[in-house]
C-alpha cells in the first residue's frame, strides 16, 4: 500500500484532519469583535468612558477578553470624575451674595445700618428689620417711612425667583390687650401686615410668600436689658435659599433655647 493510500486510510479511521469545528465560529467571533473594537477607535468623537462599559460587558456577556494582551489598557482611560469635582448646577446662591450687596449699599445710603442687617445663613438671605423701623411699639400698623423702606426692598425682592418668609418676633415683655391677646399675634400680625404691603400694594407675587409669627421664642439676644429686646423684637424678610425651599425654617438658637447667642 502506498503512503497516499495509508493516508486516506488514517484520516477514514481518526476522522477529519485539522481543527475541530468549533473553532470555526470561535475564529467568526473573534474576527467581529475585532472589527467592532477598531470601528470604535475609528470615531474619535467616541465618548471613552462608555467604551469602558462597552468592552467591559463584552467581558461579562461572552466570557471573554478575560486575560493575555490588549490593544486597549482599560487602566489607561480616564477614570470618572469624583462627583466632588465635578461642575456644580448653581444653586441661587450667587444671587443671594449680590442682593445682599445691593440691600448693603442701600442701607448704608439711607443710614439704617444700625437698625436693619443683612445676613446670609444656611436658610437663605435674611432682612432683618428692628421693630422701631417698621412699628409703634407694641402696635402692627406700618409706620409711613417704613412704607418707603419696604418699596426700596421690593425692588432687590423682584430681581430674584426664590420664596419669601416674613417672621414676625418679640421681646419677652407680655402683652394683654384687646387686639393681642399674647405675643402670638402681635408678631403675626406684624408678619402678615408686611406680607400685605409687599402682595397688595406693591404687587409682588403672593405664591412667593409665606407669614409666620414667633412671638418671643426666637430671641437673637438674652431678654437682660432693654437694648437686647429691641434687638429681639424685629421683622425679618427671608428670601428662602432654593435647596431649603420645601424644608421647616431652621432653629434659630438651637444651642440655647432660652435665647442666649452661642
Amino acid at each position: 500500500m502506498n503512503s497516499r493510500a495509508r493516508t486516506r486510510r488514517r484520516v477514514e479511521e481518526d476522522g477529519v484532519a485539522g481543527s475541530p469545528p468549533w473553532m470555526t465560529t470561535y475564529g467568526d467571533l473573534m474576527t467581529q469583535l475585532l472589527c467592532l473594537f477598531v470601528l470604535l477607535f475609528a470615531f474619535s468623537s467616541i465618548n471613552l468612558e462608555k467604551f469602558r462599559e462597552v468592552v467591559v460587558s463584552l467581558r461579562g456577556a461572552l466570557g471573554v477578553l478575560t486575560g493575555g494582551t490588549s490593544p486597549l489598557d482599560l487602566a489607561d482611560l480616564p477614570a470618572p470624575a469624583p462627583p466632588s469635582q465635578l461642575p456644580k448646577s448653581d444653586d441661587g446662591t450667587a444671587g443671594l451674595v449680590r442682593a445682599m450687596g445691593r440691600f448693603r449699599t442701600y442701607l448704608k445710603e439711607k443710614g439704617l445700618s444700625k437698625d436693619v442687617s443683612v445676613t446670609l445663613e444656611e436658610r437663605g438671605l435674611v432682612v432683618s428689620f428692628m421693630d422701631k423701623v417698621l412699628f409703634d411699639l407694641g402696635e402692627s400698623t406700618l409706620r409711613p417711612e417704613a412704607k418707603r423702606v419696604l418699596r426700596d426692598v421690593s425692588e432687590v425682592i423682584k430681581t430674584l425667583p426664590n420664596d419669601i418668609r416674613i417672621e414676625g418676633h418679640t421681646c419677652d415683655l407680655p402683652i394683654h390687650s384687646a387686639r393681642f391677646p399674647s405675643n402670638w399675634e402681635l408678631s403675626t400680625a406684624r408678619a402678615t401686615e408686611v406680607l400685605r404691603y409687599l402682595v397688595e400694594t406693591i404687587g409682588l407675587d403672593p405664591s412667593r410668600f409665606s407669614a409666620m409669627g414667633y412671638g418671643q421664642y426666637h430671641p437673637r439676644v438674652p431678654n437682660d436689658s432693654e437694648a437686647h429686646r429691641a434687638q429681639n423684637r424685629r421683622v425679618d424678610i427671608v428670601i428662602v435659599a432654593e435647596k431649603r425651599k420645601w424644608e421647616e425654617p431652621a432653629e434659630l438658637n438651637e444651642s440655647h433655647p432660652g435665647g442666649g447667642p452661642s
